[in-house]
């Protein structure tokens, strides 16, 4: 825990007072599958801000980001096998990096980004595990597919039917 409070600190700069606050912000840990996340409102018994970081069952767990161009690098799609600690330090930095977004730590609120998260988590491994940080792979933008006729999107074409209808019942 203590690595993932120093690296969002360093990372994002903040001031002793800064820390204080973020290390404030509680957190529950659960031992099953199931998403990590930040609550902004009181829920599980919490009165306020606090934070869940769920770690799979067993000494070895598969690590997933999630598949941001912008961040560059992901996961395969089955995974980086990776201890249970690790796993659950690298989700605590992906929380605490939301923490900090929110304003939790007295920093100015900022854009929720999933982006900025993943390149946080991307550079607490390439830092801490550049074992794990060598089997990422390059994410690649998706590209449109090509032979299928370009339409007007569903709302558009419906508005426009919807338009042309409304014209001819109003004249008569």
């Amino acid at each position: 825990m203590r690595e993932a409070i120093d690296f969002v600190c360093e990372r994002e700069g903040l001031t002793p007072e800064q820390r204080r606050a973020l290390e404030a912000v509680p957190i529950r840990w659960r031992r099953r599958r199931g998403a990590s996340r930040f609550y902004l409102r009181g829920v599980h018994g919490f009165t306020g801000p606090h934070i869940l970081v769920s770690v799979g069952r067993g000494s070895v767990v598969r690590w997933h980001t999630y598949r941001r161009v912008r961040a560059g690098l992901v996961t395969p799609a089955e995974g980086i096998p990776v201890p249970a600690g690790l796993h659950a330090t690298i989700a605590l930095v992906h929380e605490l990096t939301h923490a900090v977004q929110h304003g939790m730590c007295g920093t100015p609120k900022r854009r929720y980004s999933e982006v900025e998260t993943t390149a946080s988590e991307i550079e607490f491994v390439r830092r801490m595990a550049p074992e794990v940080h060598a089997k990422l792979v390059p994410v690649q933008r998706r590209r449109a597919r090509t032979g299928t006729p370009s339409r007007a999107p569903r709302g558009v074409s419906r508005w426009r039917g919807l338009s042309a209808w409304l014209r001819a019942f109003l004249r008569g």
